[in-house]
């Protein structure tokens, strides 16, 4: 098999899952093999009883069920590698709706480029289903992972994080770079999970791609594979995007450690001291909750996150006025 693809899901909004199901369904496959793998991460109603799934299942032989018990997306993506025969491996979330010639164009960028691990779309269109607050849309657009790029580019620099590199959606890594990264979630040396019903953290993304890295592959992203990202409303609400930011970015750098244990010496220089932190929390504190505008809480919640991203890779305890301010910025 040349490509597996794989489609995480967990209680999706059933609206999503279908678009995610057809667009996958209508990927020109001309001159290579595909197969479809759909892993049900515990849902409460069991997503092969859903019609979208029935038809997939019976329409496309080459498409696959995984019951994944254990909760966490990490967890789902790797039941899926099992489950997979293909050289390379694209992961698809339920919300991601690729275009039709996603295929195509991976495979051209593969054989042109077998240097290059890891390749994620460098254009993501978010389509906000149900609408979106005026006020934060764009902000919001690129915490959901809009991008736009000119141009096909890559990278193999362990640090910082290249502006290139891609994100997990539309994620697609040669099967010698997963097998690696498998290797090291079974031994628990990466342990980040992924988003795991109430936790919104992503850093089994960033393992995957810094994992390529780490093995010598670059990793990039080309503006000739394109998705939408579909957003509900559900995500649109101000609750959900604070928590979101937080869990995001304060993941990074322990997932960055586990991969690179050598940044250890210069991640800790680079730790606020605990005053300076506490101070810092105070003024953004103050300041998001005398403004009516809710993207000062917004930046206030990533810069936090940023900071005690450190704490959290070193296993420092975060100050307990910081962890405070978080609660009340409903960053946690």
């Amino acid at each position: 098999m040349d490509y597996s693809i794989i489609i995480c899901s967990y209680n999706p909004d059933e609206r999503l899952l279908e678009r995610c199901i057809k667009a996958v369904s209508r990927l020109i496959t001309a001159g290579f093999t595909r197969e479809i793998i759909l892993v049900d991460n515990n849902s409460t109603i069991p997503l092969n009883r859903l019609d979208c799934v029935k038809k997939m299942l019976a329409s496309i032989p080459e498409s696959t069920y995984v019951i994944e018990g254990r909760q966490g997306l990490n967890y789902a993506r790797i039941a899926g590698f099992e489950a997979a025969s293909g050289q390379y491996l694209i992961f698809f979330d339920d919300d991601n709706e690729p275009q039709e010639d996603y295929l195509l164009r991976v495979k051209e960028l593969n054989e042109a480029l077998p240097n290059v691990g890891a390749w994620g779309p460098g254009e993501v269109n978010v389509d906000f289903i149900d609408g979106v607050n005026e006020q934060y849309r764009q902000y919001a657009q690129g915490l959901f992972q809009e991008r736009h790029e000119n141009g096909t580019t890559y990278a193999n620099i362990e640090s910082p994080w290249q502006a290139c590199y891609p994100f997990g959606t539309g994620l697609c890594i040669s099967r010698t770079a997963v097998a690696h990264y498998h290797a090291k979630v079974n031994n628990n040396e990466y342990t980040s999970t992924g988003r795991t019903g109430a936790s919104l953290a992503s850093g089994d993304d960033t393992q995957l791609v810094l994992s390529c890295i780490k093995q010598g592959f670059a990793a990039g992203v080309s503006p000739a594979l394109k998705v939408n990202h579909i957003i509900p409303a559900k995500k649109t609400r101000e609750a959900y995007i604070r928590k979101l930011i937080y869990s995001t970015i304060s993941c990074y750098r322990a997932a960055e450690l586990q991969v690179f244990p050598n940044h250890r010496k210069e991640m800790a220089a680079s730790m606020l001291p605990r005053k300076k932190l506490i101070i810092k929390a105070l003024k953004r504190f103050i300041r998001s909750k005398t403004s009516s505008n809710p993207l000062v809480a917004f930046r206030s919640i990533a810069y936090l996150a940023d900071k005690t991203s450190v704490y959290i890779a070193l296993g420092e305890p975060i100050p307990v006025f910081v962890r405070f301010v978080l609660k009340r910025l409903g960053a946690v």
